[in-house]
């Protein structure tokens, strides 16, 4: 399907029709008629010019129409309630974070907007103190990067304050970490090679993996394993993260299992590039690191939809 508005009424018909019976679209609170549609189909074919996708494969208008152009308008609607509002983005690991967030930058950069990304991996704390972490704590789930309370997250809050506040022509630098270094083990790049990003902007998106995840408070009688009582007590810092945001998308998974094979895509992609990579065992061991958090915390966040 290419997306065109014209004075036919039947192919105008299609076009709605494939749109509104997205999920995503209805889950916006979208209203077809309260969108310019042409401007919809210009930026649509936009998107899918940049990325040189086949407009008429299912898959393109799927991934498109139905789940990168909703998601644009609703961040749209967003933002004519709150500016600049931030917004958390929350999905496993390899589910499509940076892939969408990249799209809505280009998107809002096509009406002359500025829509700045920040990722939770951002703002890790640095090889030597994720060393002095786990040199405190011994417990194998933080020994590595990712679980909460490997974060610097007043790091978090002041770059988030920083882009939500900042005056024209201030600048804000939000940190860069280089999961190549170490062998894949990763380390925060140099503060001279920090993206910039210069305000005022529209929208700052923060996306996460376990961003939402909530404490436990009965710790005693809920905790399915007990290396979680560490994860469970940095957790309760994260929501001076959570305070900041002004809507949530968050992207649900049916099966944990699909993280190990989006994680070994993720390293195949760095070994292309000549890049540090882990091995599939390192993988494998890496991403289990992450399975008692996914299976404590994952569901009932979908449950209660959200902090």
């Amino acid at each position: 399907m290419t997306c065109s508005y014209s004075n036919q009424p039947t192919k105008n018909a299609q076009v709605q029709d494939w749109v509104v019976s997205s999920p995503v679209f209805q889950a916006a609170g979208l209203e077809w008629n309260d969108i310019a549609q042409e401007e919809w189909c210009r930026l649509a074919n936009l998107l899918i010019d940049r990325w040189n996708l086949d407009p008429n494969l299912p898959e393109t208008n799927i991934r498109v129409h139905q789940l990168y152009m909703p998601i644009f308008f609703w961040l749209r609607k967003i933002c004519e309630r709150s500016s600049p509002p931030i917004v958390g983005i929350s999905c496993p690991q390899g589910g499509g974070k940076t892939t969408l967030t990249f799209a809505m930058q280009f998107l809002f950069e096509q009406l002359h907007r500025k829509c700045a990304v920040a990722s939770i991996d951002d703002f890790y704390l640095t090889r030597k103190e994720q060393q002095a972490l786990f040199e405190r704590e011994r417990n194998p789930l933080l020994e590595f990067r990712g679980n909460p309370g490997t974060h610097d997250v007043e790091l978090g809050v002041k770059v988030l304050s920083q882009l939500k506040y900042g005056k024209a022509n201030e600048r804000v630098a939000i940190p860069r970490y280089n999961k190549a270094a170490w062998n894949g083990l990763g380390d925060r790049f140099p503060v001279e090679e920090w993206q910039q990003v210069e305000c005022p902007v529209d929208v700052v998106l923060l996306e996460g993996w376990c961003l939402g995840f909530q404490p436990i408070e009965d710790e005693e009688h809920q905790l399915i394993d007990r290396r979680l009582v560490a994860i469970n007590r940095h957790l309760k810092a994260y929501q001076k993260w959570y305070d900041m945001l002004d809507g949530w998308l968050v992207i649900e998974i049916e099966d944990l299992d699909w993280i190990y094979e989006w994680r070994a895509q993720a390293e195949d992609m760095l070994r292309m590039q000549n890049k540090g990579a882990m091995t599939a065992e390192q993988v494998r061991d890496f991403v289990s690191r992450f399975m008692p958090t996914y299976q404590q915390y994952l569901f009932p966040f979908y449950r209660n939809e959200g902090p």
